[in-house]
């Protein structure tokens, strides 16, 4: 794996919450992944790392080394999406979202009203926008962030496959 690679995830259900929160996220956006993370560089410990919104905020988890290993135990379903270059500002946004708390009312409320409305045809986010956004983050708004996508608050795993898959 390389730097900037988007990391879409769809990982069995084990826990309760492993079991209902991914299920609602891939019922509401109607896709097979329900997160989002990326590969970065870790400065302090000199190795690419796994960079990703966790239940204690936007964090690296995993040396790359050890998500395979993690991925290959659990059978965790991964789709890599490799970008041909890194946004020039990658690492100062990636370093001033580390800490992040997460953003769990986005995720339980914001998206879901924000999905439904899309299946009306409308654009309806209540959550907050951009400048305040980045206060708290869930998974793929933080990934969408670091890339500097447009209403980068309202992506989903959905968005990103859209994006870089469905769009090539």
């Amino acid at each position: 794996m390389k730097e900037g690679i988007i990391i879409l995830v769809s990982k069995p259900t084990d826990t309760l919450y492993n079991k209902i929160v991914p299920q609602l996220i891939r019922w509401f956006t109607q896709c097979e992944y329900h997160h989002v993370a990326v590969v970065a560089f870790n400065e302090s410990k000199g190795e690419l790392w796994i960079y990703e919104s966790v239940f204690h905020g936007f964090k690296p988890t995993y040396s790359v080394k050890d998500y395979i290993k993690r991925v290959k135990k659990e059978n965790i379903k991964v789709l890599l999406i490799e970008n041909k270059e890194l946004p020039d500002d990658f690492y100062r946004k990636l370093k001033s979202i580390i800490g992040t708390p997460y953003n769990f009312l986005a995720l339980l409320l914001h998206q879901p009203i924000y999905q439904i409305a899309k299946r009306f045809g409308k654009h309806l986010w209540i959550g907050a926008k951009s400048k305040k956004a980045w206060k708290r983050t869930y998974c793929s708004e933080a990934i969408a962030y670091l890339f500097g996508h447009e209403n980068w608050e309202t992506w989903t795993a959905k968005d990103f496959y859209n994006y870089y898959i469905c769009n090539k």
